[in-house]
């Protein structure tokens, strides 16, 4: 996860406009996962129709920044990054964190296999003891 921000204004009417258009930018990704797309596929259209829509207006561009929003996720420091860049970052960190679902998905199959092979192998000793104690009433 991270936080998308932008360069302040001193015109209040700028600053709500700003922020308007992050909002939209938001729910526009959201709209756009919800439907199946990628967040980073997402992301870069709802920019682009975002930064589209701002030069149709007439309203001036906005600069765009990205952060991690919990501090040391990207063990960068908190410099502020341009698009592409944190869409890198977050890709790589969503590896790792696949990478780290799929070892503990992996872990858990382990075990649940080595309860099974447990669970046998005490089954065919019960079923020994049994079968011994029947030949000695015999």
């Amino acid at each position: 996860s991270f936080e998308m921000c932008s360069t302040f204004s001193t015109s209040l009417d700028a600053a709500l406009d700003a922020h308007i258009t992050l909002v939209s930018l938001r729910e526009a990704i959201f709209a756009s996962m919800n439907e199946g797309v990628e967040f980073p596929r997402a992301l870069r259209a709802a920019v682009d129709r975002a930064a589209a829509t701002r030069r149709a207006d007439g309203s001036p561009a906005l600069h765009l920044n990205f952060a991690p929003s919990r501090p040391g996720e990207w063990r960068q420091g908190g410099r502020k990054r341009g698009l592409e860049e944190a869409i890198s970052i977050w890709e790589k960190v969503e590896a790792a964190k696949e990478a780290k679902r799929e070892e503990r998905r992996l872990q858990r199959e382990e075990r649940q296999e080595r309860r099974h092979r447990e669970a046998q192998h005490r089954e065919e000793r019960r079923l020994q003891r049994r079968q011994e104690r029947r030949l000695q009433r015999e």
